[in-house]
């Protein structure tokens, strides 16, 4: 493998090797799951359900308490933590040590939301033992990048991926931009399963609406499409929600820690009257249906997200919504593009998301930035971007961040920039020899699938070097 050759001049040989190898035989043997679902009574998964959202989910005075206890949370969360995460707090509510009564606010409403996510047979059906808690305070058009939910102690110190069992947002104000979820989930944390997403949700902020989806799914918040909601396009103030995910064991420490006597004690505490949980009773959270919305192409706008690492995609949004809630989006293979990684060989992310699936590779090797590298590649990559039975995944290939491989493909300094193709299950490798042209670039890739390319070193049928026989492309 060409990547093996890589390492052992670029980073660390025979442990990259085993890594690899690891990873393959965890895709073969585990197999890429779409995504976990909601839960039935028995802890088993829902398969037709991602998310659900419901109004009024709380009493309304109880939600004015949790915008004050907001405020003592800020405080209270530890930064200093790997990747500059900050701490967040676990309520344990099963086995030894479990919490049987609310003792501030922000435990009564997780205590109601519970009910809300899964039923008392599923929280023991799936062993739920709690739920870890914090909040968000941000602007009205602020990003929150896109991500998963995991947990962050494993994730930081072992550098594998453990999941919720459900993800949940409670908004506390009207104001800010969607949570949007894709159906986008990830093998072992490298990579994306589908390398573009073509469908998702948005939920749009309303004071006391909760929100829940699946804890495997890929989910932000972008700021640009506060305005595509009409309702909360014009309001001020700041978007603060209550996340809330529920786990079937604690996330690890210290990035996750259960809340101290002193801690509790700067919450407002007051307990209830009776009249007031009379009332909390009488509060029925109210459904809401999430509405298939269609994307017209001369009524909508192209807005740009980052995946992580650091992977622009463009996806296209209604450029409003009259009365938007929750929402469902299903979009065109005309109405996505994206899913151009950068092949960067002293980066172990980079390396991670380029080895550890089958697909074949699209390489762009390029001698200008990564970011005009990728708007070049974008519109030449777009026929294989789109899932499909002739997927691949394209990569930027800059000379600082990956001269091996400029090497190992026989591509220099002065022919860039050229498209190349790592056929990875088969361990060839095919160079174009001619400048890329949307025209030549469909051909060469057809041609690949069609199996008429020679791989570079091998002689053409026509006993030309395989090298020659491309001059055509």
């Amino acid at each position: 493998m060409w990547g093996t050759r890589l390492q052992s001049s670029s980073m660390r040989g025979g442990a990259y090797a085993l890594r690899l190898v690891a990873l393959l035989l965890c895709m073969t043997l585990c197999g890429h799951r779409a995504a976990a679902q909601l839960l039935h009574d028995d802890g088993s998964d829902d398969t037709d359900t991602l998310v659900r959202s419901w109004r009024e989910a709380l009493p309304r005075k109880l939600v004015g308490e949790l915008i004050k206890d907001s405020t003592v949370q800020a405080v209270q969360a530890q930064s200093g933590m790997k990747f500059g995460k900050m701490s967040t707090f676990f309520l344990r509510l099963a086995g030894k040590g479990r919490v049987k009564t609310p003792r501030f606010a922000t435990e009564r409403a997780i205590f109601r939301l519970k009910d809300l996510a899964m039923s008392q047979n599923a929280f023991k059906g799936a062993k739920v033992v709690g739920a870890e808690w914090w909040y968000q305070a941000r602007d009205t058009t602020e990003n929150i990048g896109f991500h998963y939910d995991k947990d962050e102690g494993i994730a930081s110190n072992e550098m594998r991926m453990v999941y919720p069992q459900i993800s949940t947002v409670t908004y506390l104000t009207n104001t800010g931009a969607p949570t949007m979820v894709l159906n986008m989930t990830t093998p072992r944390g490298n990579g994306n399963t589908p390398v573009v997403a073509d469908n998702g949700y948005l939920s749009f902020p309303q004071a006391n609406k909760h929100f829940i989806f699946s804890g495997r799914l890929m989910h932000g918040v972008l700021g640009s499409l506060t305005k595509v909601g009409k309702k909360n396009a014009g309001r001020r103030g700041k978007r603060i929600t209550l996340l809330i995910n529920w786990w079937t064991s604690a996330p690890k420490p210290p990035n996750c820690v259960e809340v101290t006597d002193a801690q509790i004690a700067e919450y407002a505490t007051a307990t209830p009257t009776k009249t007031e949980l009379d009332q909390a009773d009488a509060v029925r959270a109210e459904p809401t249906v999430i509405e298939e919305v269609p994307v017209d192409d001369d009524a909508s706008s192209q807005h740009e997200i980052r995946l992580p690492p650091d992977e622009p995609q463009l996806l296209q949004f209604p450029d409003t919504l009259k009365d938007p809630d929750t929402v469902y989006l299903n979009w065109g293979q005309q109405q996505t593009l994206g899913g151009v990684g950068v092949l960067d060989l002293f980066n172990d992310q980079s390396v991670s998301a380029v080895f550890n699936t089958q697909e074949p590779k699209l390489l762009y090797f390029h001698s200008t930035t990564k970011e005009k590298a990728r708007a070049a590649l974008l519109p030449l990559a777009r026929p294989v971007v789109n899932p499909g039975p002739t997927q691949m995944h394209p990569f930027v290939a800059g000379w600082k961040e990956s001269s091996d491989a400029w090497e190992h493909f026989g591509v220099q300094k002065d022919e860039v920039p050229r498209l190349a193709i790592h056929d990875t299950a088969k361990e060839k490798m095919y160079t174009m020899r001619t400048p890329p042209t949307p025209e030549n670039v469909a051909s060469f890739i057809y041609s690949f699938w069609a199996g008429t390319l020679t791989p570079n070193g091998e002689q053409s049928k026509g006993g030309e070097a395989g090298d020659d026989a491309r001059d055509e492309l």
